[in-house]
């Protein structure tokens, strides 16, 4: 008996120590935020550096597919079977068929168990490199070393995007609105 606690001890530390060393700020922080990350309606809000542009963005991300993106004068909306486009300067609305491939990517990034899933490498200037299956970008993941807090994420592809200053929030309701009455409409299914 004693000797199956002894060794029950042994195997408790040695998995311990095992996490202590194989443990990151990137799964620290997934572990921090899991249940944020697993409401079903959440907040993202960022900077968006484009070509030494900041462009001020938010995306609400809900159930069924539905999210409110908004980046500078642009408002996309989805609630899972189409999406309508809002250009503020033009004020008009162009309504299409989902991007399926883009909204499978954009779900991928808020919820726990396929972040945790995603195959996560960390680099030598600290940062975590991240594969999403099937998209041929590069994504690195930055952690904040003191707060343990999400602080960047840049993306290299065909142009190179900057985000920073990332806040994520549970949200209770989602506004799926866009346009007014005098907007111009353009059906484009």
């Amino acid at each position: 008996h004693i000797c199956k606690i002894f060794l029950m001890n042994k195997i408790s530390i040695i998995w311990l120590i095992f996490n202590l060393i194989n443990a990151n700020s990137f799964d620290d922080w997934l572990i921090r935020n899991k249940e944020l990350l697993n409401n079903k309606n959440k907040l993202i809000t960022f900077d968006l550096i484009e070509n030494d542009e900041i462009i001020k963005g938010k995306i609400a991300i809900g159930e069924g597919n539905a999210f409110r993106f908004e980046a500078g004068p642009r408002i996309v909306v989805s609630d899972g079977k189409s999406w309508k486009s809002h250009n503020l300067k033009t004020d008009q609305i162009f309504i299409q068929y989902p991007d399926l491939k883009f909204e499978n990517f954009l779900f991928s990034w808020s919820i726990f168990k396929k972040l945790k899933s995603l195959k996560v490498k960390k680099q030598n200037d600290e940062s975590y490199k991240v594969k999403f299956a099937g998209n041929k970008q590069k994504f690195y993941i930055y952690i904040n070393q003191d707060s343990n807090e999400l602080d960047s994420v840049l993306v290299f592809g065909d142009a190179k995007y900057s985000f920073i200053n990332i806040s994520i929030a549970k949200l209770d309701s989602m506004n799926l609105q866009i346009g007014s009455d005098s907007s111009d409409i353009f059906d484009l299914r």
